[in-house]
């Protein structure tokens, strides 16, 4: 899998280390075994996966962040394609133990596996700071000092999240169903991650996976804390986050990801991210705007 992994780090000190990961595969078959040396989060900003660890699979889309414990090992398969793009972040030692301990005193007996789970949601905040900090660290915006303060805030926010989620969740269910629960929760997350820009129905996803609409609608819920409409635009706007830095035609970008128009688009995103698209734009790409006026001066 190595001639389609590129990783260029992007930011380096002795509390934190930061990764663009872009992920291009050759086809949805499974990559050869890889393993972390170092506990890791990855925020996947687009596209999707699936990281196989044994016989249990995790499936990986940008409503997401994924845990990798270090010296274990795992593949990746893309069964929708096209591959993806991700910003690992690695937190020494120290730092994510007392991180950890915040919502599980019980990593501080295991330092070397402080994760107790394998993904957690992200909410719309956290990965807008996330982008922030990527896109802040790599346009020089950012200090050391203010690099690495950001990244424990957004270590402090993920983990929160996912301890929510793990606390949320009902009594366990016997073992059989919970795992035909989940076959269904993650054939329509990879059925979304492929078809995200068209208009669905709660029966085309219900057909994908062979369950009725109503266990589907329910079950959804109850696995990802989010009802599939707001999971689908979820994955709409946070495409829409990822290309705003590289597109001017914002009614272009809306259509070609399934709004209906550039205002349901901007209606969609100042209710996720807080500000309108053109807002957020302006914000991510200052520093590039500024290189321009400089060389256009020169």
């Amino acid at each position: 899998m190595s001639d389609c992994l590129q990783i260029t780090r992007i930011y380096r000190s002795d509390v934190v280390a930061m990764d663009d990961v872009r992920c291009r595969p050759h086809g949805p078959e499974r990559s050869c075994e890889e393993c972390c040396t170092a506990n890791e989060i990855a925020f996947t900003r687009s596209g999707m996966f699936v990281r196989h660890v044994g016989s249990r699979q995790t499936v990986v889309d940008a409503n997401q962040a994924l845990f990798f414990a270090a010296g274990e090992p795992y593949q990746v398969s893309h069964p929708a394609g096209a591959g993806d793009d991700c910003t690992a972040i690695r937190f020494s030692p120290s730092v994510l133990v007392d991180a950890c301990a915040q919502v599980d005193a019980s990593a501080l007996d295991r330092a070397d596996r402080p994760f107790r789970f394998s993904a957690a949601p992200v909410s719309p905040a956290t990965f807008l700071h996330a982008e922030r900090l990527r896109r802040g660290i790599r346009h020089g915006r950012l200090e050391p000092l203010a690099a690495d303060e950001s990244a424990i805030e957004l270590l402090s926010e993920v983990l929160h999240d996912a301890h929510q989620l793990k606390r949320s969740r009902s009594p366990a269910a016997h073992r059989r169903t919970r795992a035909a629960h989940r076959a269904w929760v993650d054939g329509v997350r990879i059925e979304m991650g492929r078809r995200f820009t068209e208009r669905l129905t709660l029966a085309d996803a219900a057909r994908s996976v062979h369950c009725s609409p109503f266990h589907l609608a329910r079950l959804f819920r109850q696995h990802t804390g989010t009802p599939l409409h707001r999971y689908v635009n979820r994955l709409r706007l946070r495409a829409a986050l990822d290309r705003l830095g590289d597109v001017h035609d914002l009614t272009g970008l809306a259509l070609q990801l399934g709004f209906s128009s550039h205002s349901h688009f901007t209606t969609a995103f100042r209710l996720e991210f807080g500000a309108s698209p053109a807002a957020i734009r302006r914000e991510l790409t200052a520093p590039r705007r500024r290189e321009m006026s400089k060389i256009l001066k020169a």
